[in-house]
């Protein structure tokens, strides 16, 4: 599944920046990335990150860090970058990037995105205990555009910036069950041209999917954020940022003649306000203050007001010296939704002792949070949720971690760790189909309390020609009422490899591993335990191979075969993806 997100910078994480910054720069190689075909080589100012981590962590703490692609004054940089390609099943795709050049102190990037689906996938089905992929295959239509831009100038001691952007988005839902659940949820309209049938009418097609069982959901985002750069011992330091976001969802649903009901839970707009801010001190080397603090606030169903917001205020203190590396302060938390008004407040700490020098660091942490969510958060993760959702924040107040993070000889670092979350009101979206609720094959969200223990490790080599890296962790859910945690899978792992032959030819391959998942094939409100719907998400491994030639300085051509192995790869129930498939697409520089 591709999830689509937006990176922000979050000037209450300076304190986390600063008190890493000592322990990334061992991950900094001194090697210059030289695969011709990346985007590494069109300055697009923000960061990339050479693992594309699937999991999920609650605290970043990795010591794989984000490389900055820095605006050097010396060197001419291409002012259009694009790729184009089609993938098999029907999967074209566009990105564009126009960079003018601009004096040293200016930046200026505006670019456009276009990725749509117009093939078929096949249906999953609920085998045994397991879910299995059938033979039958459903229409699934999606599409995301996107407009935006990135403006930004420094100075000696500072720098700002303005982002704007605009999706234009839909997705169809496509998550036909199969005869298990059929007592739960045949669909209707099929009741109605075959009652005996299970089988799918050709008339589902991408035209109908799109014009009666899909939502269509427009988003605009500006932010503006101003911060300061200087280092230096006994100077202030600040930083500013605030956003807008605007998202209206639109449902395209037709209603069920049998029922002759007007369902009116299809649509939703939302507007979410996010301000932040720091302001401290640096006194002479080793020790630094400051406040941060964060504002959110969003409407929520059924209202036009802002009726949920949240505030954070984040005192803290950094000491660096020799082998020590610490920061400790406190969370002051404070949000209201329309049934709740809550204060609370959560410890934050982190340790770090260098035990061999330039190779070798152990780190900890303590901390706490509330986690304020929107309904766009909410889509990021799950496009196919009811526009009728119960949005609810998840406290965290207890995250543990500790581990080992080095490097050797500046070209293989490691990160082994462990940890435990502690969590309230932790979010699960189950599968779920009422008409007087929202639209069919849509998802719900229920709220519990969770326990997770966790154990991981990141790894990474590179070198002139060869790069590579893995990550993987393993989660112990629990609750506590020692009832099944659905929805969590105990075990992920990725890897990817890349080799670069004399940068004319680039071979590359990627893994993903997901140990099955326990969830529900069908939420029903009225079971309690939900024990008799049941069921898990089979464990998948998709394997994609790519390679690139490079045909001049300004021309590269790839060609991709995804999921090889043609796994069920299913991250919410009965929504798979499309199987094997192979694309081919070329990257052009000017």
């Amino acid at each position: 599944m591709t999830l689509y997100s937006q990176q922000k910078i979050d000037p209450t994480l300076e304190v986390k920046r600063d008190f890493d910054a000592k322990l990334l720069e061992i991950q900094k190689s001194r090697l210059n990335t030289v695969f011709s075909d990346t985007v590494g080589n069109f300055n697009l100012i923000f960061d990339y990150s050479i693992f594309e981590k699937p999991i999920k962590d609650l605290y970043e703490f990795s010591p794989l860090p984000s490389a900055q692609i820095e605006k050097d004054p010396n060197v001419k940089y291409p002012v259009f970058y694009g790729n184009v390609g089609f993938n098999y099943p029907f999967n074209p795709h566009l990105d564009l990037y126009l960079q003018p050049n601009l004096p040293s102190a200016l930046s200026l990037v505006i670019y456009g995105k276009h990725n749509s689906f117009w093939g078929e996938v096949p249906l999953v089905n609920v085998d045994g205990p397991n879910t299995t992929r059938d033979k039958q295959k459903v229409s699934a239509p999606s599409a995301r555009n996107n407009l935006g831009l990135n403006f930004g100038y420094k100075w000696k001691t500072g720098e700002l910036g303005i982002d704007a952007d605009y999706d234009k988005n839909f997705h169809s839902f496509y998550g036909y069950n199969q005869p298990k659940a059929a007592d739960y949820t045949m669909p209707v309209e099929l009741m109605v041209l075959n009652p005996n049938s299970t089988h799918f009418p050709r008339t589902l097609t991408s035209a109908y999917m799109m014009d009666s069982l899909s939502h269509v959901y427009d988003k605009f985002r500006g932010r503006f954020h101003i911060r300061s750069t200087n280092s230096k011992p006994n100077t202030f330091f600040y930083g500013l940022d605030l956003s807008y976001t605007y998202m209206g969802d639109r449902g395209k649903y037709a209603t069920p003649p049998v029922y002759n009901v007007m369902n009116s839970l299809r649509d939703f707009d939302e507007t979410y306000l996010n301000m932040g801010g720091v302001a401290g001190h640096n006194f002479a080397k080793f020790h630094k203050f400051a406040v941060a603090f964060r504002y959110q606030t969003s409407n929520g169903i059924n209202s036009t007001s802002f009726n949920r917001s949240d505030l954070e205020i984040h005192p803290y203190y950094t000491f660096s010296q020799n082998r020590w590396l610490f920061e400790i302060g406190v969370r002051l938390n404070k949000y209201i939704n329309p049934s709740v008004d809550a204060f609370n407040i959560f410890f934050k700490g982190n340790l770090s002792y260098e035990l061999i020098k330039n190779r070798l660091w152990f780190y900890s942490l303590v901390d706490g949070k509330n986690h304020f969510r929107t309904y766009q958060d909410i889509m990021s993760e799950n496009p196919w949720i009811t526009p009728n959702l119960d949005i609810q924040n998840t406290e965290e107040p207890l995250i543990v971690k500790a581990g080992f993070k080095g490097q050797v000889k500046d070209r293989f670092s490691y990160n082994i760790y462990g940890g435990y979350t502690r969590f309230v009101k932790e979010m699960n979206l189950f599968y779920y189909t009422n008409i007087w609720y929202g639209p069919r094959n849509t998802f719900i969200a229920t709220y519990g309390d969770m326990h997770k223990f966790c154990a991981g490790g990141e790894f990474a080599w590179k070198s002139e020609a060869f790069e590579s890296g893995l990550s993987f962790e393993y989660n112990d859910y629990t609750n506590k009422d020692s009832s099944t945690v659905y929805n969590h899978s105990p075990f992920e792992l990725r890897a990817f490899g890349r080799y670069n032959w004399r940068e004319r030819i680039v071979f590359g391959a990627s893994l993903h591993l997901r140990s099955k998942t326990p969830t529900l094939f069908y939420f029903n409100p009225y079971d309690s335990d939900q024990n008799t719907t049941a069921e898990f998400m089979s464990r998948f491994t998709t394997l994609n191979f790519d390679v690139t030639y490079v045909l001049n300085n300004k021309i590269s051509l790839y060609l991709k075969l995804n999921n090889i192995l043609d796994s069920c790869e299913l991250y919410s129930m009965y929504y798979g993806g499309p199987g094997i498939g192979a694309g081919v697409g070329a990257i052009f520089k000017l």
